[in-house]
């Protein structure tokens, strides 16, 4: 897989330009760029290869969220021992789910902890848990409640509004209109000003109110009572996104979780394909089937592989490139599409 992308990766001039600006708007420029120049690209490159720089222009997202994880994998560790980080059996999937993709908060300066966010904001671990969480679940809790006498119904019977569902402990798990048919097709990832988690719960959870309604969907959301990267999840599709733009930036961070497409700060959303990939590509048992836990699985084998190959750790954008597309090549040759 990571011969095969050094070769594409050596076709390719100007890498640095997939790495430049905003990937939302820049992809259309390559795809552009791809197909008004396509006589000269057959000279160079395989139909597939062709193809598959089509598809990695509307994938750019991805090219740089692996960019910024084989950037922050040798920070991480902490070593530049080739031989000792193979003998350690490379970096795991976990690892990098762990650490960066729920941890990592990426900024202009470097990167910061879930524990620096909360001292930015006055808080500690143990604040969150004890002090934020039991308020947002107290507004989500006198929303119900609030919803219940709208709608003229008896209060023991509020699950056939709403209710917290235990499946998904240690996160408090909500179910919205459990009696209509479940649609999870797109996940939304908010990365939250910490001190914003109550009001964006209640906000959330009015929005999922309303479309369930109309819609006669049921949505799912979720938040934990630890701070991290996907503050709060929702499960639902396609037209929750508008709702989610139109929340106030200062509620987020500007950082958003990998594996997305950006909506506006602090909030990205992907449709769920982890259960697909998971299934044709790695063909593997993992814990989670999402997009998250999936990508996660499939750069650390690229990385490790790349590493054992070249005997040293990817540095710099040609690198980044070629093991970016030994991850997502598989993606590719199986027909998954992870954005729209």
């Amino acid at each position: 897989m990571v011969i095969a992308a050094g070769d594409f990766a050596a076709k390719i001039k100007n890498i640095d330009d997939l790495f430049k600006g905003d990937p939302s708007s820049y992809r259309i420029l390559m795809t552009d760029r791809i197909r008004k120049n396509l006589l000269d690209y057959q000279r160079v490159f395989k139909p597939e290869e062709i193809e598959f720089s089509l598809w990695l222009a509307n994938h750019l997202e991805l090219v740089h969220d692996i960019k910024y994880i084989c950037a922050w994998i040798p920070v991480h560790l902490k070593t530049s021992d080739v031989s000792r980080f193979l003998a350690d059996g490379g970096i795991s999937n976990t690892t990098i789910y762990g650490y960066y993709y729920t941890e990592a908060f990426r900024k202009d300066s470097g990167y910061s902890t879930a524990d620096e966010i909360l001292l930015q904001s006055g808080l500690t671990k143990m604040d969150y848990w004890k002090k934020i969480v039991p308020v947002a679940e107290e507004k989500i809790k006198e929303r119900l409640l609030s919803e219940v006498h709208k709608e003229g119904i008896d209060v023991k019977d509020y699950k056939r509004i709403a209710f917290m569902d235990g499946q998904g402990a240690p996160a408090r798990y909500y179910q919205v209109r459990p009696g209509y048919p479940l649609d999870k097709r797109v996940r939304y990832y908010l990365t939250l000003n910490p001190l914003s988690l109550p009001d964006v719960a209640e906000a959330v959870f009015g929005i999922l109110l309303e479309l369930t309604r109309r819609n006669q969907r049921c949505y799912h959301f979720k938040f934990w009572p630890n701070y991290r990267k996907d503050s709060l999840v929702i499960y639902g599709d396609l037209s929750i996104l508008p709702y989610i733009r139109q929340l106030p930036d200062g509620l987020f961070l500007q950082d958003i979780i990998p594996f997305t497409q950006r909506i506006a700060n602090g909030r990205g959303y992907g449709e769920n394909k982890g259960r697909e990939i998971n299934e044709k590509v790695l063909n593997k048992a993992l814990d989670e089937a999402s997009n998250g836990a999936v990508f996660c699985k499939l750069i650390s084998e690229v990385y490790n592989t790349f590493v054992r190959k070249y005997k040293r750790f990817p540095s710099g954008n040609l690198d980044y490139f070629i093991v970016a597309v030994g991850s997502l090549y598989p993606l590719f040759r199986n027909k998954i599409n992870v954005h729209h």
